[in-house]
C-alpha cells in the first residue's frame, strides 16, 4: 500500500487590516444599539419622531445592510467567529430600528 499525500493545509492567517475591519463591523452594531437606547430611553418623544421620520434612521439602515453584507463575505474569506457575533448584533440593531418605528407611532 502506497501512502497518498495530503494536499497542503490552507493558510488561515488573517491579515491585520481585515482583523480591523472585523473589529468595525463588530462596534458598528453596537454604537447603533447603544444610540437607540439613547434615543428611547433617555431623549424626549419629540426627538424619536425626527429621528424616526428624517434621514438618520434611513442611515443606520443602510448601515446595517452593508455591515450584514460586508460579514457575510468577511465570514466566508476568513471564517472568524467574531462575524457571526457581528451579525447578530446587527439584526437586534435592526429590530430596534422596527422597535423605535412603533414607538414613534405609539406615542412611547
Amino acid at each position: 500500500m502506497s501512502a497518498t499525500p495530503r494536499p497542503p493545509e490552507p493558510d488561515r492567517t488573517v491579515s491585520p487590516l481585515l482583523r480591523l475591519l472585523a473589529a468595525v463591523m463588530l462596534l458598528a452594531p453596537i454604537a447603533g444599539l447603544a444610540a437607540h437606547a439613547a434615543i428611547w430611553g433617555l431623549l424626549s418623544h419629540e426627538v424619536l419622531r425626527t429621528y424616526v421620520y428624517g434621514p438618520w434612521l434611513k442611515a443606520a439602515v443602510i448601515l446595517a445592510f452593508f455591515n450584514l453584507l460586508g460579514s457575510f463575505f468577511h465570514y466566508r474569506h476568513t471564517r472568524m467567529g467574531i462575524d457571526i457575533a457581528s451579525r447578530v448584533l446587527t439584526y437586534l440593531w435592526l429590530l430596534s430600528v422596527l422597535l423605535l418605528l412603533h414607538l414613534s407611532r405609539t406615542g412611547g
